[in-house]
């Protein structure tokens, strides 16, 4: 009764099926918590989905997935098309955000100068400026840098393997 707890956490964390796709001799395995976007298409009505989520398992041919709405929305793994990997950058970083970071990054040096010697600190009203600028600049290059990875799930392409 004791270790009872620790069993059943071991026995759940045992039960959890990643997910792994295979193409040609390089494969992938998706964790659990991993933000999906799945294209799927329903077999009774021909309709194409798209769900975004969280990985959760495999469960049989299923794939479980918690979205916002629904806690584990099951897919069956042969209706499903494409697998996309969302890039963990985020799109809504605001000018001034990134401009308080720059600005930020550009005391650092600064300070670590002015402890030697303080006159250094007669920079500030410069590289701050400029770093605040750069920052600024920078929070709405780096967005449009994002790269998300597409796994298309098809016969000459990648395929779900469920062992």
């Amino acid at each position: 009764i004791k270790h009872l707890p620790l069993l059943l956490f071991i026995g759940l964390a045992w039960g959890q099926e990643d997910l792994l796709i295979k193409k040609a001799e390089s494969s992938i395995k998706f964790k659990n918590g991993q933000k999906l976007i799945i294209r799927y298409t329903n077999v009774e009505s021909n309709v194409i989905f798209n769900t975004e989520g969280e990985f959760k398992s495999v469960d049989n041919d299923f794939l479980m997935i918690s979205t916002e709405n629904v806690i584990a929305e099951k897919i069956s793994l042969s209706s499903i098309t494409k697998i996309t990997v969302p890039s963990k950058i985020p799109t809504n970083i605001s000018f001034i955000k990134g401009s308080c970071s720059g600005a930020g990054i550009a005391l650092i040096p600064i300070s670590i100068m002015a402890y030697e010697d303080p006159l250094n600190l007669m920079a500030v009203p410069l590289v701050v400026p400029m770093g605040a600028v750069l920052g600024g600049l920078a929070s709405y290059i780096v967005p449009k840098l994002r790269k998300t990875k597409v796994y298309l799930i098809q016969k000459d392409e990648w395929k779900i393997v469920n062992d």
